[in-house]
């Protein structure tokens, strides 16, 4: 308690560290807690002995002091005392503003007991010398009385740390002998960690002793009333050959520790952990009854850490709780059915008749997963209200915990017939989760979601208005980042609370995500922030929810809602452009708004069509169906749409049937006819097999233009078949001719056959009979070809031009002359290589491996029924089954007309067909005279005035 130097001021955090470098805070934080803080004892003792001896004290001069003190005798002792000085560098100084005790030098103070003496050796060779964390002694040490010291109501010690003031002195020792008093409790601080000493309780009749390392930082706080009467000891090492006693420097690690959070707590670190928290792995592991004893539970290094981390944490605000970790990983076995088939350990009961201890190993983790449980704060031992939740891997310290370490537990399904099971692993830890206390509720809401959010805001007039705000402004920030499961029932809330609280901003920005709210809940809502704000104010909320309401049916239902709520009290300008702004930001798409948006439209004009639905949805995938959907609508119902005055007002019901049916054309050429490879599907390997993927639905192409063509004739309207055809034929997109007759325009073409006899119509009437004329032509010429020579694969096997394998493979694959087998001889790569290269060419090619000699040879093979079909017979056949699909004879030669001799000709191989300008799909439409945008025949009866073509629907297709 006594001390020649004062300790404080600009140099105590000389110590702080320089070596902490960069903004990673798992690597600061697992740095800082893996420093030197190995020590086992403590920094100071505290204990209080009712047994303690009476030393039988006297005082020269005075005589014997009673025990229990006295005030007479207190006041006798001050009377032979002196004021006790402290130093302050090389000056010992008296002030009592710092230090007010009286003290008695040692010469003058001795003892009657002959056992006191022994007591105190036996206190500070065992008790004292344990508890600090000394190395066990080969000489007893020594324990001398340096000063009795008299504290009085008022006296105190500011803080300071004692000197060495013996050879060998380590430690002070105090006993507080009985003595009435109150206050005078003793602050001890080291290394970041603080306690207090209150010797007071019960000191009438007992000794206390108080010891600390000289080191250690310490302040004596006013007594408040009566008198302590205590003896300062000198604790001195004596042992040779033995370090002199000393607490570790620790200095430096614990500051480690303060910079670390210090730095968090201030932002330094940009943390990229969901939920923003760290989950230090512990040493040893603790289960939930541990957990509910607090600190007290831990042992070892464990204990030793939070000893240190605690109070530093507590200070700049953070909390550390107590909690489990389990690590899942979950996987195959690397097991190819050579023995692993038990079910309880790995699998089903094992034909193996020994103990088996080790799993077949983890071939390839497919997914793993981090759950916290048992959430426990350190400080009282209290459960959180947490729960079960799962962080991500980057918020665990250290880094990759489990590499290289067994888990605590495996089930493995075993072995499959044909292939290896499902093998998982589990890994439990005890952890120390840390994070900032103002983080607590983001946490708890990233955790528990919108729907603890709003528990707590029903709790809100029993709770803090900033605790509040906190979780309102929280839950708005869920709302935003999508992660709320109900979005609509949270913004509810907010906006009663933001009634509540007068906020109309927050009232804005929660109401859009009502979208998928009813209806009346919405208007309920609207109906309290009119009476709260009025209407001014919520515009903008209103506004962004019906922007936010993706079905246009429910936002009408909104609009009108909102509108018998508002009532006179909204400008006529605002109300009505509710509705087209509804129409002007609607992207959904989706079929079954049609009805609404045919509704829309009646109040708000044809235009929207040309405006905003087009532009819109074209922007959407699959939008085509939308397109048919909304042209039927209008169709049915186009008596409810007045009759267009003149040809420069909006647009009549026909026109807005049209823009939607050449719109729906449009994807011809953005979606349907860009399809990828008809033939390959790609595959990957898993634990030695291969999977193949589920290859995307191939779109019925030709039942796509059947149908806009049936809806053309439902309509009354052909003119945008010419469009469509000029599509069909123009864009294939990857496909190859070939292939598309097979696929599209084949099938096609008998489907337009049963359209145009289902309304009458015959095949040689416009545009159908130009569209048949083309694909005869580009049959004949591109697929038929002559009957003297062979056709052209045109297969692209090599994966680029400088690959030599390739090269010469794709060479022996589209020479129909070749008909022998392709032998290639190289190692495994290079023939794993090929073998990827012809997968898309399955329906021609057929591969298999020879394993004699070495290398081993790949031996690709065409199938001849295949290879039948590029024959001159078996062209020919093809060829008089695709005209009879087009029509009899009389009809072929409607359609052909002075060409049909050619056509004849071409199919008996007497003579090839060709047309004057090329071969392309370009010249032969130009040739069959195909037009887009010329005016198209209409349906028989259809009153229609004489209108130009639409104008900007669609880019024209320039044929010329």
């Amino acid at each position: 308690m006594d001390a020649n130097t004062m300790q404080g001021g600009p140099n105590a955090q000389s110590n702080v560290p320089k070596k902490l470098h960069g903004k990673d805070l798992r690597t600061h934080l697992n740095t800082a807690l893996a420093g030197n803080l190995e020590f086992k004892g403590s920094y100071y003792y505290s204990a209080t002995d009712a047994a303690a001896p009476n030393p039988g004290l006297t005082i020269d001069g005075v005589g014997l002091i009673g025990l229990p003190l006295s005030e007479r005798d207190a006041k006798v002792v001050i009377s032979h005392a002196s004021q006790a000085p402290f130093g302050r560098g090389d000056q010992t100084i008296v002030d009592t503003t710092v230090r007010d005790t009286w003290e008695i030098e040692p010469a003058s103070v001795k003892f009657q007991n002959p056992k006191w003496e022994q007591y105190v050796e036996l206190v500070a060779s065992k008790s004292i010398w344990t508890a600090l964390g000394v190395a066990p002694w080969t000489s007893k040490p020594r324990c001398e009385l340096y000063k009795l010291l008299l504290h009085q109501t008022g006296s105190h010690f500011l803080p300071h740390q004692d000197t060495y003031k013996a050879d060998g002195m380590f430690a002070t020792v105090v006993f507080v002998l009985p003595s009435l008093f109150e206050g005078g409790e003793v602050h001890v601080s080291h290394a970041g960690q603080n306690a207090i000493i209150d010797a007071s309780k019960h000191s009438q009749f007992n000794t206390s002793i108080l010891a600390w390392y000289t080191d250690v930082m310490h302040e004596v706080k006013p007594i408040t009333s009566g008198y302590r009467l205590a003896l300062s000891y000198n604790l001195i090492h004596t042992s040779p050959n033995t370090p002199q006693p000393s607490l570790p420097e620790m200095h430096t690690a614990v500051a480690a520790i303060r910079k670390v959070l210090t730095s968090w707590n201030n932002g330094d670190y940009e943390l990229e952990q969901n939920p923003p928290l760290i989950a230090y792995l512990l040493s040893h592991e603790y289960n939930i009854m541990d957990f509910n004893k607090g600190v007290q539970s831990l042992k070892g290094s464990d204990a030793h850490k939070v000893a240190h981390l605690l109070p530093i944490a507590q200070e700049l605000g953070f909390s550390i709780c107590l909690a489990n970790l389990t690590y899942t990983q979950h996987g195959y076995g690397n097991d190819n059915g050579g023995g692993y088939y038990k079910r309880n350990k790995w699998g089903y009961d094992s034909y193996e008749d020994d103990d088996e201890d080790d799993d077949p190993g983890m071939a390839e983790v497919e997914e793993e997963s981090y759950e916290i449980s048992n959430s426990v704060r350190i400080a009282g031992g209290r459960g959180l209200a947490f729960g079960d939740f799962t962080v991500e891997e980057g918020c665990l310290v250290p880094e990759n915990p489990f590499q290289k370490v067994s888990p605590d537990r495996t089930e493995y399904e075993g072995y499959m017939g044909n292939g290896a099971g499902s093998l998982d692993y589990w890994y439990d830890r005890s952890v120390l989760i840390i994070y900032r206390n103002e983080d607590e509720i983001p946490i708890m809401l990233e955790i528990k979601g919108g729907a603890w959010a709003i528990r707590e805001l029903d709790l809100s007039p029993n709770t803090p208005t900033e605790h509040v705000k906190a979780i309102a402004s929280a839950a708005l920030a869920e709302l935003k980042s999508g992660r709320n499961q109900t979005p609509g029932a949270s913004a509810l809330a907010l906006m009663n609370y933001a009634v509540s609280r007068a906020d109309a901003e927050l009232w804005n920005n929660a109401l859009p995500f009502c979208a998928s709210s009813p209806s009346a809940s919405i208007g309920e809502a609207v109906g309290k922030a009119l009476d709260a704000f009025g209407l001014a104010p919520i515009q903008a909320g209103i506004e962004g929810l019906i922007d936010r309401i993706s079905r246009l049916n429910a936002r009408v239902e909104v609009v009108d809602t909102i509108m018998l709520r508002v009532g006179d009290e909204a400008d006529p300008e605002w109300s009505a452009g509710l509705l087209k702004n509804a129409l002007a930001s609607y992207n959904a798409g989706a079929v079954e708004d049609a009805p609404a948006l045919v509704t829309v439209l009646q109040r708000t004009g044809l235009d929207g069509v040309q405006k905003s639905i087009i532009p819109n949805i074209s922007k959407q995938r699959d939008y085509y169906r939308v397109f048919v959907a909304l042209a039927k609508e209008l169709h049915q119902r186009r008596n409810e749409f007045p009759e267009q005055a003149d040809q420069n007002s909006s647009p009549s019901v026909a026109d807005a049937i049209r823009q939607c049916i050449l719109a729906a054309v449009q994807e011809w050429q953005t979606g349907v006819g860009s399809t990828g490879p008809i033939f390959g599907q790609p595959a990957y390997f898993t634990y030695g097999i291969l999977r193949p993927t589920n290859p995307p639905p191939i779109p019925t192409k030709f039942e796509w233009v059947a149908q806009l063509v049936d809806l053309c004739f439902l309509v009354g309207d052909l003119e945008p078949c010419s469009v469509l055809f000029c599509h069909v034929l123009q864009h294939r997109g990857s496909m190859n001719l070939p292939t598309m007759f097979t696929t599209v325009y084949t099938p096609l073409v008998t489907r337009l056959k049963a359209i145009l006899k289902d309304h009458g119509r015959q095949a040689t009437e416009e545009p159908f009979g130009s569209f048949m004329k083309t694909l005869i032509f580009l049959y004949l010429s591109d697929i038929l070809g002559s009957s003297k020579a062979l056709p052209k694969l045109n297969r692209v096997v090599k994966c680029s031009a400088t690959c030599k394998d390739c090269v010469l493979l794709e060479r022996w694959v589209n020479d129909l002359n070749s008909s022998r087998e392709y032998n290639f001889k190289a190692g495994q790569d290079r023939r794993s290589h090929l073998e990827r290269c012809l997968r898309p060419h399955s329906d021609l090619l057929m591969t298999r491996t020879t394993y004699s000699g070495n290398p081993h040879t790949l031996v690709v093979s065409k199938r001849l029924e295949v290879l039948e079909q590029y024959t001159w017979k078996g062209r020919q056949n093809d060829a008089v089954t695709f005209l009879e699909a087009c029509g009899t004879d009389e009809e072929l030669a409607g359609i052909v007309k002075d060409r049909y001799g050619d056509v004849l000709k071409a199919v008996q191989g007497t003579q090839s067909f060709s047309t004057s300008v090329g071969t392309s799909s370009g010249s032969v439409v130009q040739q069959t005279g195909m037009a887009v945008g010329g005016q198209a025949s209409t349906v028989a009866g259809a009153k229609r005035k004489h209108r130009e073509p639409p104008k900007n629907v669609i880019d024209v297709i320039d044929l010329t």
